[in-house]
């Protein structure tokens, strides 16, 4: 972890001495933000898998709709990757 943060340090020091900027309509940050609100919902629904198991129908019912979500979110996170080669590229 510590070796991560001093690449990610250099990396903003670069970035501040290039006074580069990020672009908020670039499909990179639209990628990020998927990759927030699929991390988001799993982290606040993973209860639903133990009560799921346990036999609460209305859990069960919860988690398929939650699944369903992710199941979306991530493809829509694979078709923001493979656009992101030729956007990167511009």
């Amino acid at each position: 972890l510590l070796e991560q943060a001093l690449v990610i340090e250099e990396q903003l020091r670069r970035a501040a001495y290039l006074n580069m900027t990020q672009d908020p309509s670039h499909p990179a940050m639209a990628l990020n933000a998927r990759f927030s609100e699929v991390e988001c919902l799993a982290e606040s629904h993973q209860h639903l898998s133990k009560e799921s198991l346990a036999g609460n129908k209305p859990a069960n019912a919860v988690l398929h709709k939650v699944l369903n979500q992710l199941e979306e979110l991530l493809s829509d996170m694979k078709a923001d990757v493979t656009r992101l080669p030729a956007s990167l590229a511009r």
